[in-house]
């Protein structure tokens, strides 16, 4: 299936407008049409609450609202948007923002200076292949495992879950 850019409604949310503009440019070139633009998280959760938004571009450092706290509304908001699929731009690539922009609700995440090919093929995989959307007590968002095994047959479903066992050795050591 090939993704028709044409029908998507995208917001921009970036308070650099030179950066704005490159994503609004590199949209276009992909064939998007409708296209709204905010300088921060305050005045995108407005324009989201009165306007169809196919994808959520975000920037992850703004003020007063950032991207993570932006996220974080959308999700948690119970409103025709909640489940509208955000990418976090971002010039810091740190482990730990990109887990906040993840544990967040964010579907992707792409690291500044982006690439035209790295955008378009992230949205075209999230809206191709949305990934499951999971709704708890602790996350909102979508599911954080890109691929799922479907042969798993055992309880350990992390690396990390063979240091909480107890090894008991076999008779055949």
């Amino acid at each position: 299936m090939t993704l028709a850019f044409e029908t998507l409604h995208v917001l921009i949310v970036e308070d650099r407008q030179h950066m704005r503009r490159l994503l609004n440019d590199l949209l276009q070139m992909y064939g998007v049409r409708y296209l709204l633009q905010a300088a921060n998280g305050v005045d995108a959760m407005d324009i989201l609450l009165g306007s169809r938004i196919d994808l959520v571009i975000s920037d992850l450092s703004m003020e007063p609202m950032d991207g993570i706290e932006f996220t974080k509304r959308i999700r948690q908001s119970n409103l025709h948007f909640a489940k509208v699929p955000v990418i976090i731009v971002s010039g810091y690539s740190e482990r730990s923002r990109i887990a906040a922009a993840r544990d967040a609700g964010a579907s992707e995440f792409l690291v500044k200076p982006i690439s035209s090919r790295d955008l378009k093929s992230r949205i075209e995989a999230i809206m191709e292949s949305p990934r499951r959307f999971i709704s708890g007590p602790l996350y909102v968002g979508p599911d954080r495992r890109r691929n799922s095994r479907k042969a798993y047959l055992g309880p350990l479903r992390r690396k990390d879950d063979l240091d909480d066992l107890e090894i008991v050795p076999s008779k055949h050591s």
